[in-house]
């Protein structure tokens, strides 16, 4: 089978205000717990416009996990955003796509539950 490159998105918002330490390690909790996932780190990031956490991962040996944690602002109003890179065998792009697109709501689900999150993809 052809290898088909993804690219999934995940944005959640909080249904609680934003403690970046706490939710970070929350965060982390949860992906830990896929299996999939290796190497994942944070970074606690500062500037002018505020405090965030950055979150980066491996997905097996073929893809990628980034995100931010952050507060909700006018013109981004969500908490968290995850962005997934993989490389999957499919017979089809669209194929690669879906299985990509159901992996990542699966881990949304996770979020939902153990972080009082409200997802959409």
């Amino acid at each position: 089978m052809p290898i088909y490159e993804t690219t999934v998105t995940l944005k959640g918002k909080l249904n609680e205000e934003l403690d970046l330490e706490k939710h970070t390690k929350q965060l982390i909790n949860i992906l830990n717990k896929v299996p999939e996932l290796e190497n994942i780190s944070t970074k606690n990031r500062k500037s002018y416009y505020g405090n965030w956490t950055e979150i980066n991962g491996n997905i097996d040996m073929f893809g990628s996990l980034s995100g931010i944690l952050k507060k909700i602002e006018e013109g981004a109003p969500y908490n968290l955003i995850i962005r997934t890179s993989r490389n999957l065998d499919a017979g089809s792009f669209e194929e690669a796509q879906t299985t990509a697109y159901e992996w990542l709501k699966e881990i949304g689900k996770l979020l939902e539950k153990d972080m009082n999150l409200k997802i959409s993809i």
